[in-house]
């Protein structure tokens, strides 16, 4: 137990201090508030504005009318995803070597656009013709997000070597204003990253003959998040998060810094086309990890908290569950991880990993049986479990319907674990 605790405690040490992928998980989280600002707008314009909602009552017709008004507000936001993610995927980069990021920010996002395609096939009068100078939000929205996101750690990683080399410094007399002085002293190494990227992609589509926007995400990007959509994924993510959590790591944090771009990029995909009229086709996006692995928090202990109330025994099991029970219903759960507690517990460990696996199995099998409908907005992480649902579907019931299943089940499977603790060390 000791060999097999120490092998997955630096994985997990490995994984958690990886400086690129830390960089990309928190210039990612750092987004989640435009992604709800740009949910609101798509919810608003494409639910309560629109001839789905308000509009379709008598004498509010003209509601219609404004509906494009709020989807506005979701083409600023969600759709140009990869755009934001460069600029913020880099500046997190650069807290590495304790830089402010502004311009490491400003360096990912030209970056990203120097491989990004600027020309667009148009038809005019069944012609196809080529418009040059332009940008797509096919490049823009999560459809460049995997580009953005290596193109943003490359740069400004090539970047920050540079910048230390004192040769390549343009160095100002003292009289000079610091602004004007900071901006000349990183001039030769900002140049050399932004000539050698563009270079670089035309090499790339030289040889390749497409460019690497384009290629990465059909060679990488869709892949991944096809076969991700697939429930297996999800549930090899969920049953090492709980083994990482048994073991006294933060598993949820590492299964984010993994799998969290594809579930944002999944979830762009459905905003989009939901805000279009479109068929809402992703099953496993990034809601999909709070509705159903971390009701409570993650091994949905809001269950655990249950069983306790209905057969718990132990009083020292009963005043943790109900100094527990506020923080779980938004999500909390480190006083049950860390009271109970879980870590190292292994009549408590088995439930807690399964009981998530059996949840997401719940939820993928309700939305692929068109039980419910599928995620089309982002919410945040606190909001109690059902309400989540509801506003996470853009309003349908029957999704805090099926959570509210998967918390009655999450209760039953922690039911006989809990007696079993009823009798360990009396």
């Amino acid at each position: 137990m000791e060999k097999f605790t120490e092998i997955f405690t630096k994985i997990a040490a490995k994984i958690s201090t990886n400086k690129y992928l830390v960089a990309i998980r928190d210039g990612l989280m750092a987004l989640m508030p435009m992604l709800i600002v740009g949910s609101i707008g798509t919810l608003l314009g494409s639910v309560v504005f629109s001839t789905n909602g308000l509009a379709q009552i008598k004498g509010l017709e003209f509601l219609q009318n404004y509906s494009q008004v709020f989807l506005k507000l979701a083409n600023s936001t969600t759709d140009i995803l990869a755009l934001l993610a460069a600029f913020s995927i880099g500046r997190a980069y650069a807290k590495n070597f304790k830089s402010e990021g502004f311009l490491e920010g400003v360096l990912a996002v030209v970056c990203f656009l120097i491989v990004s395609p600027n020309t667009l096939n148009v038809v005019v009068d069944d012609k196809s013709q080529v418009v040059a100078g332009v940008l797509s939000t096919n490049v823009i929205n999560s459809r460049g997000l995997f580009v953005a996101m290596i193109a943003s750690v490359a740069c400004v990683a090539a970047y920050s070597h540079l910048v230390k080399i004192d040769k390549l410094k343009i160095k100002l007399p003292d009289s000079v204003p610091p602004n004007v002085a900071g901006a000349f002293t990183v001039i030769i190494p900002t140049s050399i990253v932004c000539i050698a990227t563009t270079l670089f992609a035309a090499i790339f589509e030289g040889l390749v003959g497409s460019n690497m926007a384009d290629f990465i995400y059909s060679v990488l990007q869709a892949p991944i998040q096809a076969a991700f959509q697939h429930p297996l994924g999800i549930l090899i993510v969920v049953f090492f998060a709980g083994l990482f959590w048994f073991l006294g790591v933060h598993g949820s944090s590492l299964a984010m810094t993994i799998v969290g771009p594809i579930m944002y990029a999944s979830l762009q995909v459905n905003m989009s086309a939901f805000a279009n009229g479109q068929p809402v086709t992703e099953i496993v996006t990034y809601p999909f990890w709070n509705l159903f692995a971390t009701m409570g928090g993650f091994g949905c202990t809001l269950g655990l908290i249950a069983a306790i109330f209905i057969v718990g025994k132990k009083e020292e099991d009963k005043a943790i569950a109900k100094l527990s029970l506020p923080a779980g219903i938004f999500g909390i759960n480190e006083p049950m991880i860390f009271g109970l507690p879980i870590v190292m517990n292994p009549i408590i460990a088995i439930p807690f990993i399964l009981t998530p696996i059996v949840t997401c199995i719940i939820g993928y099998l309700a939305m692929y049986l068109g039980i419910c409908s599928k995620f089309v907005s982002a919410v945040p992480w606190v909001v109690p479990p059902c309400l989540n649902g509801f506003i996470a579907t853009g309003g349908d019931i029957r999704m805090a319907l099926v959570q509210a299943v998967c918390l009655v089940v999450s209760t039953l499977i922690y039911i006989p674990f809990v007696k079993i603790r009823n009798n360990v060390d009396k």
